[in-house]
């Protein structure tokens, strides 16, 4: 869709005014009336492909996921991929930066919350902030959820001062 609004954008207003412009010098119209028509003709061209750009987008959505609508955790998962392989690098201070990003768009997801109590505690980072959020895991998410289960392991092995 990149091309699309792109094009709606920037190539097809310069071509319609270019095109309107020499249609103006032909028929002896002004070139001040001649570029405000142009202007306004371009300008709802790229509506009109920007709002088709927007309708197959959504269509191509629903035809490779089978639905219409892709949760906020889905559109952003690379994110949470993106702090992992970060943190196993040693370059906590991005992993942080990218999971609170990836939180700021998804609050309060239980595997978010963890990995970056993993982060912290991995950093020797804000262990106070570390606990909060497997706290929060623990809290809201079921117990039937893996990151509820591991939340409570890692709380507890950080109260017996082992943390991992």
């Amino acid at each position: 869709m990149t091309f699309y609004r792109a094009y709606a954008y920037l190539a097809a207003p310069l071509l319609i005014l270019a095109l309107a412009l020499s249609m103006a010098f032909d028929l002896g119209i002004g070139p001040l009336a001649s570029a405000a028509i142009a202007l306004t003709i371009a300008a709802v061209a790229a509506a009109l492909i920007s709002w088709f750009s927007n309708k197959v987008g959504a269509f191509a959505s629903m035809v490779y996921t089978g639905s219409g609508h892709i949760s906020a955790k889905e559109r952003h998962a690379s994110n949470i991929t993106r702090a992992r392989y970060l943190k196993t690098q040693g370059n906590f201070e991005e992993a942080l930066a990218v999971i609170d990003e990836y939180l700021d768009l998804v609050p309060g997801d239980p595997e978010g919350l963890f990995l970056k109590a993993q982060i912290l505690m991995t950093s020797a980072g804000d262990l106070a902030l570390a606990r909060r959020c497997l706290d929060s895991v623990i809290k809201n998410a079921p117990a039937d959820v893996p990151f509820h289960r591991w939340a409570k392991e890692l709380r507890a092995s950080q109260r017996n001062g082992r943390a991992d």
